[in-house]
């Protein structure tokens, strides 16, 4: 099997493990790896594992924790490959294979269940941005509050204000909205939640949504940011509008849905 190899490269221990991981996957379990030529440089020191197109990998893997895995997800869902994380960090709700475990990767990986998870676009000013696990319209660095105008479908209106709003795919139901108050969703699920950050009003409750919905989000007093898995992306000048992207992340997990909740 040909495999991408997106590992956290920030810190001597990490480097180490990249090294590990490939020499056990390459060594012991008879598959090919290469890496991106950032990370390559960063844990050899040279393109040398650049060893084959992205293209031609028939899996990526992420090692470290779920920034790692958000970080992959992004080449996995632009290849339409699967996606299988190795945890090597602090929280790893989205891998499914430990450090610890990488020489039994073939014995794992034979019992891995592949689960197709459901994305969100975001629409600003010309530009589209896709979110694995959450779309947040919120303030810059502790700002003045935010006071959004939102339309479900061109019809339901809502007005919220505090500190903005998160719209969470069910992947990431179990991140930023869980900490917010939010539900936790089934991951299988073609639903959203939107979820407001601190509002002022005591009545505005988070919502899920079937995935045929489109939200309109637009900000009356142009203090709102947005952010797309946890990145400044671009100010909410006008709005924006959030839908069910055509995209799918496709992520090997253990089965069991209760994993991360």
């Amino acid at each position: 099997m040909r495999i991408l190899l997106c590992p956290n490269r920030f810190t001597d221990e990490q480097i180490l493990q990249a090294k590990q991981c490939v020499s056990v996957l390459e060594e012991k379990c008879g598959h090919v790896c290469t890496l991106l030529p950032e990370d390559s440089v960063a844990v050899y020191g040279n393109d040398g594992y650049v060893r084959f197109q992205q293209e031609e990998c028939d899996l990526v893997i992420s090692l470290g924790g779920d920034g790692s895995v958000l970080r992959a997800a992004s080449y996995a869902v632009e290849l339409g490959k699967p996606l299988l994380g190795i945890n090597s960090g602090r929280l790893g709700y989205l891998c499914v294979i430990g450090f610890e475990d990488i020489e039994r990767f073939n014995e794992v990986f034979d019992k891995l269940t592949l689960t197709r998870r459901h994305l969100l676009n975001v629409f600003s000013e010309g530009n589209k941005y896709t979110a694995i696990n959450d779309i947040v319209f919120g303030k810059k660095n502790g700002g003045s509050t935010v006071d959004l105008e939102i339309h479900i479908d061109n019809q339901s209106e809502l007005n919220i204000r505090g500190d903005g709003i998160i719209f969470a795919t069910a992947t990431g139901s179990t991140a930023y909205n869980l900490s917010a108050g939010g539900p936790m969703l089934s991951p299988d699920l073609d639903a959203f939640v939107m979820t407001p950050v601190c509002p002022h009003a005591r009545n505005e409750y988070p919502v899920v949504l079937n995935g045929s919905h489109v939200v309109t989000v637009a900000e009356k007093n142009k203090t709102a940011e947005i952010y797309v898995d946890g990145v400044n992306v671009s100010p909410l000048r006008d709005k924006a509008v959030v839908s069910k992207s055509e995209l799918e992340l496709f992520l090997y997990t253990d089965g069991n849905v209760l994993k991360a909740f």
